[in-house]
């Protein structure tokens, strides 16, 4: 199953969200392609993302959609802009 969020209300001391869900194994696969996490500089605002999964598309007829896990590609502990620590956040 796929949660798709359409819209998300913070009011007072609560939040309320408004979700469609499906049932689609296709899209489910291609999910952990589309999610990332986010590493932002705190101080430049500068950001780079991580995707959590990599779908590749196959030249056979038989091989036609592959899905990978992602590689851990992160910008180091530092940003390489102005040497300012990091926040990390997502998924999203």
């Amino acid at each position: 199953r796929e949660a798709h969020a359409l819209l998300c209300c913070s009011i007072d001391y609560y939040v309320r969200v408004f979700v469609r869900i499906s049932d689609s194994l296709a899209r489910v696969k291609y999910h952990a392609s589309k999610t990332a996490v986010v590493h932002q500089c705190w101080q430049c605002e500068s950001f780079f993302l991580q995707t959590l999964g990599e779908a590749v598309v196959g030249e056979d007829v038989k091989d036609n959609q592959r899905f990978k896990l992602a590689r851990v590609a992160t910008p180091g502990e530092v940003c390489p802009e102005c040497q300012n620590r990091l926040k990390l956040g997502g998924p999203f």
